[in-house]
C-alpha cells in the first residue's frame, strides 16, 4: 500500500511540473522598469523629431509623455500610462482624442508588451519591445496600416 501511495504522488508531482511549465506566462508581469528614460525616435521622416519620456512612479503605475517637434514647434503630443487596473494592466493615451483611450494588454513578454483595443479605429493594437538595452521598438497598427517608431535611448550628460 505504501508503494502505491508513493507511485501516486510521483505521478502527481510529474503532471504538476508538467502543467506548470505549461502554464501561459503572457499575463505576468515581470515589470516595466526597462521602459524608463528619455528616448528618442531614430526613423523620424523628414525633419521633423520624436521623442517619448518614461517615469516610474511605483510598481503599478509608468507614465509617458510623447511629443514630436517640427523644428522647434511643437505638431503633435500626448499623455501616455501605464498602470494595473485590478488584474489588467492597461495602457493609456490621453491627448489624441476627445477622451483617454484605454488598451489592455494581452500579452507580457520580458521586456515588452502588446495592447489592444479592438474598438478603436487606429490603433488598435499597440507594441513595445526593448530590442537592446538601447533600442525600443514601438509599432501602431490596426488591419489596414502599421507605424513603426524605433527609439534610442538618449545618454543623460
Amino acid at each position: 500500500m505504501n508503494f502505491l501511495y508513493i507511485r501516486f504522488l510521483a505521478i502527481g508531482a510529474i503532471f504538476f511540473c508538467i502543467a506548470s511549465s505549461c502554464i501561459n506566462t503572457s499575463h505576468v508581469n515581470t515589470g516595466f522598469n526597462w521602459l524608463v528614460g528619455d528616448w528618442e525616435r531614430i526613423n523620424n521622416e523628414g525633419k521633423e523629431k520624436t521623442f517619448e519620456n518614461w517615469i516610474k512612479l511605483n510598481d503599478t503605475l509608468y507614465t509617458g509623455f510623447g511629443f514630436t517637434l517640427s523644428e522647434v514647434d511643437t505638431v503633435f503630443k500626448e499623455n501616455l500610462s501605464l498602470f494595473k487596473l485590478d488584474k489588467a494592466w492597461i495602457f493609456q493615451v490621453d491627448g489624441v482624442n476627445e477622451t483617454p483611450v484605454d488598451f489592455i494588454l494581452q500579452q507580457t513578454l520580458e521586456r515588452g508588451f502588446i495592447a489592444i483595443n479592438e474598438q478603436n479605429t487606429f490603433p488598435k493594437s499597440i507594441f513595445y519591445q526593448l530590442k537592446e538595452d538601447e533600442n525600443l521598438q514601438a509599432v501602431i497598427a490596426n488591419e489596414e496600416r502599421e507605424i513603426l517608431f524605433d527609439f534610442q535611448k538618449n545618454k543623460k550628460p
